[in-house]
């Protein structure tokens, strides 16, 4: 399309275009029930003990009811484009909030850990289906001079309601019990279906595309991401490659993988347009949505664990301490959306970068009193950051696609992101093991029975080979001195390895900060409709 041609279409838009109150509803019902996808993802986060205690699982066990939500998601996560054009918008949507209501009801209901992670897994399957809808729908239902409100709205929805999960997660367990960290999502998903099924009506389904499905490719994404997912969740539990399980795995995943790319980029109607990668702004937003996500997950794991383990912070505790961040989003999305509009789009989106990895670096030096007001800056501008971060990135990947690929343009961008955050998971889980036994060797080897006292180890840092094993023929006293050291020594060697993991995350960012300036600056007024 000329440029003369491109403007006409944008006029010709623009000057169609009112805003019904049907529209505003249907984009109400789809962005409530991505609140509940998004949500789910972390309410179990900071409710992991009391989820135990229910289920008669360890702690280890009791995290696969997140991990099983987090593989299924990213499963089907790159399937919906495929779906959402055989099934039509309204009547994928309304299947996935009616499924995954349903299955809160049963995971509300469930009587042993086995039969949780069962329904967890068809909750996460459900939910994956619903979130690249939203995103998708800001760029099909608005003009383009509507679409940065949208867009706004939209991104503050995802954001905030992953962050808002720990929170919302802790405070439920603590005033009610944890069956309603499940329970809560049912009346809450009646209303979206009735919304969906009454409002949402701007696209029809072509069943024909059901007789064209691409199994192969269903397969081959199936068997990659739920194998990566397992190797990255279970890697260092099982030691990596020092496991049977996890190198298989892994070698599923990568072949897989090898097949899925070649599969997908030579036939017609592939199930996931990779050829989408072509486009230089795709390709780079899709890896800031990967990095971005890192710090995004990983600061809504890393967090309650620093809460939990340093300073044994109930639930309730920990949500009101990660209340910030959240708070500090909503401001950085109404900041972005004015500053795209009359700032160069690369200017904003390295400016949230610095205040992100400013926002991480300054939590790198936390002490086993953290807490309090401590906690506040890093959270403030980390949230900030990733704000205008994520607005202007989600607007640079998706607003300059066609519009017959926003579908499966958003379904990637969303992969990416949650990728990032499995990714960020297995690097944070490793490196907290690693660098816990480095410092705790370190502390030990320091001390002696001559430096043994009180005075001499007040504060400090923590693990593996115990300090018994270095004092030997202590006497009861000495005995008990050596047994609250090695605890105080445990102690630090944790809270140096949270702080390494800090720096590790700091550097992720800093590092993508260096694809910024081959963004190529959109074209005013640029949208799905006139990229063609």
């Amino acid at each position: 399309m000329t440029g003369a041609a491109t403007d006409v279409a944008i006029d010709s838009r623009e000057a169609e275009f009112e805003l019904t109150t049907k529209q505003i509803l249907a984009f109400a019902s789809i962005i409530l029930g991505v609140f509940l996808a998004f949500l789910d993802i972390q309410i179990v986060a900071s409710s992991i003990g009391p989820l135990s205690v229910a289920l008669g699982a360890t702690i280890e066990e009791v995290a696969w009811i997140q991990s099983a939500y987090l593989i299924a998601e990213v499963i089907v996560i790159p399937l919906a484009a495929w779906l959402t054009a055989a099934l039509s918008t309204r009547y994928l949507f309304l299947i996935a909030i009616t499924g995954f209501t349903v299955m809160s009801l049963a995971c509300a209901s469930a009587w042993d850990l086995p039969s949780m992670i069962a329904f967890r897994l068809i909750q996460g399957a459900t939910g994956g289906l619903m979130i690249p809808i939203l995103m998708a729908a800001v760029y099909i239902i608005f003009p383009p001079s509507k679409q940065p409100i949208a867009l706004a709205v939209a991104g503050f929805v995802t954001m905030f309601s992953a962050i808002s999960g720990p929170v919302v997660g802790g405070w439920i367990t603590e005033l009610l019990s944890w069956h309603w960290l499940f329970l809560i999502n049912v009346p809450v998903g009646m209303l979206v279906a009735v919304g969906v099924f009454l409002f949402v009506d701007f696209d029809k389904p072509d069943f024909s595309s059901l007789k064209r499905v691409d199994a192969w490719g269903i397969l081959l994404i199936i068997l990659f991401l739920g194998s990566g997912e397992f190797v990255l969740k279970e890697g260092t539990k099982y030691d990596w490659f020092e496991s049977d399980i996890i190198f298989q795995l892994t070698i599923i995943a990568l072949c897989s993988f090898a097949l899925l790319i070649y599969r997908e980029l030579s036939i017609n109607d592939p199930v996931v347009n990779l050829r989408l990668f072509r486009d230089q702004n795709f390709a780079i937003g899709c890896v800031l949505s990967f990095t971005s996500g890192i710090v995004q997950f990983g600061s809504i794991y890393l967090l309650p664990a620093i809460l939990a383990t340093i300073r044994n912070f109930n639930s309730l505790q920990i949500g009101n301490a990660m209340f910030v961040m959240g708070v500090f989003m909503a401001v950085g999305m109404i900041v972005a959306t004015i500053a795209a509009r009359k700032v160069d789009v690369r200017i904003v989106m390295m400016a949230g970068l610095v205040i992100a990895a400013g926002g991480i670096w300054v939590d790198a030096d936390l002490t086993n009193e953290v807490g309090g007001a401590q906690l506040i800056l890093g959270q403030a501008m980390r949230g900030f950051g990733l704000a205008l971060v994520m607005l202007t990135v989600t607007n640079v990947t998706i607003g300059g696609l066609a519009e017959e690929d926003v579908r499966n343009g958003s379904g990637l961008y969303n992969l990416m992101r949650n990728l990032g955050g499995a990714v960020g998971l297995a690097i944070i889980t490793w490196l907290i093991q690693v660098r816990q036994d480095l410092h705790y060797h370190r502390i030990s080897e320091t001390l002696t029975t001559g430096n043994l006292s009180l005075d001499a180890v007040r504060g400090l840092p923590v693990p593996e080979m115990r300090l018994e094993e270095k004092l030997p023929s202590l006497d009861r006293t000495q005995t008990a001195l050596v047994e609250m050291v090695t605890g105080m020594a445990e102690r630090e060697a944790l809270v140096m390895a949270y702080n390494d993991v800090w720096i590790v995350m700091t550097a992720f960012i800093v590092l993508s900060a260096v694809f910024v300036p081959f963004v190529r600056k959109p074209a005013e007024n640029a949208s799905p409709v006139a990229a063609h």
